[in-house]
């Protein structure tokens, strides 16, 4: 995502929380979800553009390194 690519995740907690609603998820372990969701991102690059354009300012905000060395030095004083 930080390289401002469109990304299609399984619904795994790990997953989503960290896409939120900025990426294309399918069902964990459903190939046939897996496939549609593929296809209605071929089918859609206008869709596609839209998860790119707000991938990558949106993770490089929410997961900023700056601001995660700050919080775990804070943690450790």
């Amino acid at each position: 995502m930080s390289y401002g690519n469109c990304c299609l995740v399984s619904d795994i907690a790990e997953c989503t929380e960290v896409v939120e609603d900025k990426a294309m998820i399918f069902k964990k372990s459903d190939v046939t979800d897996l496939k549609e969701k593929l296809q209605m991102l071929c089918d859609a690059p206008e869709s596609v553009e839209g998860y790119k354009t707000n991938a990558a300012d949106y993770v490089c905000e929410k997961y900023n390194w700056d601001d995660v060395a700050k919080q775990t030095l804070t943690l450790y004083r």
